[in-house]
């Protein structure tokens, strides 16, 4: 008599897709920080192009007028363009920086977009009718000296420019962004450059962990107050 032969079924067992499961959770938990650092690499890559392209329309801007964008260089500018164009008279960055579009010191609005920040996207471009450099443009403080008056630019590696600030004051708070731990800036000899932010203060600190925004004989600004002037829409004063 035959005896027959049972057929055995064939698939994983419920120990093995367990093991599956969990070699899957474990290389994704190895995967995922590496792809988020790998992006905020590539955003502050970008960024700093970005800031790059901002400082050197800052340094011709400043050859040409005889200073950085203020309220004397905005009457002037205004009175040059289109009736159509109007350069905001807040007090922001994007009225200070929209001088540069109005102007024609930077090609177009896309380069005051910076990757990672919420709320910033992408300039649409559009000049007339109160779309110059509108909220959400734009994602650099503008940097001044008190009373409204432009910096001097001298030194020649001064930031004029910076992201991501959400405080602004003689201490200015940074936002931990899409940029990681890091603040890109744009200098007066039209480069950009990158910096670490504090993760204790949250303030911007140099190479030599001085606070970036400090004043005296020995720092950046000298005896010149850098006053930050906020993206329209971005963090309190």
């Amino acid at each position: 008599m035959k005896v027959q032969e049972r057929k055995q079924k064939k698939g994983f067992t419920l120990v093995e897709l367990l093991v599956v499961i969990a070699i899957i959770v474990a290389l994704a938990g190895i995967s995922m920080p590496l792809i988020m650092n790998a992006t905020k690499a590539g955003n502050r890559a970008e960024a700093a192009s970005n800031a790059k392209t901002i400082a050197i329309g800052l340094v011709s801007f400043q050859q040409e007028r005889s200073s950085y964008p203020n309220e004397a260089t905005r009457l002037a500018i205004q009175e040059e363009i289109a009736e159509d164009i109007i350069i905001s008279e807040e007090d922001d960055s994007n009225a200070y920086l929209s001088q540069l579009v109005a102007g024609d010191y930077v090609g177009n609005e896309e380069s005051f977009h910076v990757p990672g920040i919420d709320g910033v996207t992408k300039g649409d471009n559009k000049k007339a009718n109160g779309k110059l450099l509108a909220k959400g443009e734009n994602g650099f403080s503008y940097i001044m000296a008190e009373d409204n008056k432009s910096l001097t630019g001298d030194p020649s590696y001064m930031p004029l420019i910076v992201t991501a600030v959400q405080e602004a004051g003689k201490e200015p708070k940074f936002f931990n962004t899409g940029l990681g731990s890091y603040y890109i800036a744009g200098r007066a000899d039209g480069s950009s450059a990158t910096g670490k932010i504090s993760k204790e203060t949250k303030m911007a600190i140099t190479k030599s962990k001085d606070p970036l925004f400090a004043t005296g004989s020995d720092s950046i600004y000298g005896d010149q107050q850098p006053i930050l002037k906020l993206p329209l829409g971005f963090g309190t004063e």
